[in-house]
């Protein structure tokens, strides 16, 4: 059954309970390759995701969801929805979109047709790639995943929208055995389609990587000018996104709290939200409440411009929505932020590191979980890198630690790379030289 056909079916049906209404199915389709060495380890394919079904009736709501997006869920929908409502009662403030004028969904399908056979191949020639890199090769994991992702929203007051992306990444971990010594390396990909990522660069560049981690050893602790690597940047910045969310400063549990209008990062730093992530075809034009996105400066030049919102967040702050509502079928809405895109600078890799000089390179960061708090913005973490003299790598580094907090990192900034990629979080970002960052040895 259709979206549309669907709805109609869930409304006609909620008439008779709710004055609004609203429905969210979300959808994913994923297939994974996975492969160990020469063989194939797995292949499957999978679908999750589901319809949830939100009911208003005067200053109540109920809400209710399911995985069985099809007409033998209507009724489960609307009958917990109204059982949901009378047992929360009357609540102060209820959201629903109302846009100005009907907005209609469009339903493409772009899925993808490549054959599983074809994708199996791909995956697997990176183990001979790597196998002809280095006669050291241990282990080597491929893993490809594809993933066809669909949203639809539509409410009472005729809003109906709908959206699909298709995108991919591949990546290889490969490990090296040097007489009793194990290294480990890591190289991916991120595209729209599969066939677009470079599985040769990809294996090759794992390998290199387990190379240089041989002969890893600690530095001095103390303060150190550090060039943190574009991927890492990624998920140091995400682990701190939720800083930025309106939701966690009015409940004050973010760092950034009171700071609107302040410079709280160095004047080399934009951060940006965009409807769509640079080199891919991936688009969200709306958010999970139904309104159109819109790109905006999140930090400009260091100054804080704005947090991100959904509608309950701006009505609070006065001020219209960011458009950055996010919720699954089986949660509530929620701001975060979309597309992560840090405007980048002038000098390549190479240049970062003629201008660090003297220092650390930091490739790897672990512990972001655990070493990681959010709400106060400070972090200890365990990291992996080189040691850099004059502007060169000299030797693997191991066993030590940074730590720092969110404005004291993003006010360290001196520079700002121009080698941005997308990382497998979706962000869009460049490699940062960061100045005097406490390093400890272990």
């Amino acid at each position: 059954m259709k979206h549309t056909e669907l709805k109609d079916k869930v409304f006609d049906r909620a008439k008779e309970k709710f004055d609004d209404y609203e429905i969210f199915i979300n959808n994913i389709n994923t297939s994974v390759v996975s492969t160990y060495n020469e063989q194939l380890n797995k292949y499957t394919i999978s679908e999750s995701g589901g319809i949830s079904f939100r009911g208003i009736k005067g200053n109540m709501e109920g809400y209710a969801y399911s995985e069985n997006i099809s007409e033998e869920s209507i009724d489960y929908l609307i009958e917990m929805a109204y059982q949901s409502m009378i047992a929360v009662g009357e609540k102060e403030n209820i959201y629903i979109y109302n846009p100005k004028e009907k907005e209609e969904a469009n339903i493409l399908s772009k899925k993808s047709n490549l054959s599983s056979d074809k994708k199996i191949e791909k995956i697997l020639s990176m183990y001979d790639i790597a196998k002809s890199e280095s006669d050291e090769i241990h282990q080597v994991d491929g893993q490809g995943v594809e993933i066809f992702e669909e949203k639809y929203i539509a409410n009472s007051h005729k809003l109906e929208k709908y959206e699909e992306n298709t995108y991919a990444y591949v990546y290889a971990y490969v490990i090296l055995k040097r007489n009793d010594e194990m290294k480990s390396g890591i190289e991916f990909a991120f595209k729209d389609n599969f066939m677009d990522c470079d599985f040769e660069y990809i294996a090759k560049s794992a390998v290199n990587k387990a190379k240089r981690e041989f002969g890893a050893r600690a530095v001095d602790s103390g303060k150190y000018d550090i060039v943190l690597i574009n991927e890492e940047v990624s998920s140091l910045i995400s682990s701190l996104s939720p800083a930025f969310s309106a939701k966690n400063v009015q409940k004050k549990m973010s760092p950034l709290e009171g700071k609107l209008g302040e410079s709280i990062a160095s004047d080399k730093l934009t951060i940006r939200d965009l409807r769509s992530l640079p080199e891919t075809k991936i688009t969200e034009s709306f958010d999970d409440e139904g309104i159109e996105t819109k790109d905006f400066e999140i930090i400009k030049n260091g100054k804080l411009l704005s947090y991100v919102h959904n509608m309950e967040t701006a009505e609070k702050d006065n001020i219209e929505t960011t458009a950055n509502a996010s919720r699954s079928y089986k949660s509530v809405s929620s701001p975060s932020i979309r597309n992560m895109v840090i405007d980048e600078g002038s000098l390549d890799f190479e240049g970062l590191l003629k201008k660090l000089n003297n220092g650390l390179l930091i490739t790897s960061l672990q512990g972001l979980h655990s070493g990681l708090d959010p709400v106060s913005g400070v972090f200890s973490l365990p990291c992996n890198g080189f040691l850099v003299e004059e502007g060169k790598i000299k030797r693997a580094v191991n066993q030590i630690i940074i730590s720092s907090n969110i404005e004291e990192f993003m006010k360290s900034i001196d520079e700002v790379g121009n080698d941005r990629r997308i990382t497998l979080d979706g962000s869009y970002v460049a490699s940062l030289l960061i100045k005097n960052i406490s390093i400890s040895g272990i």
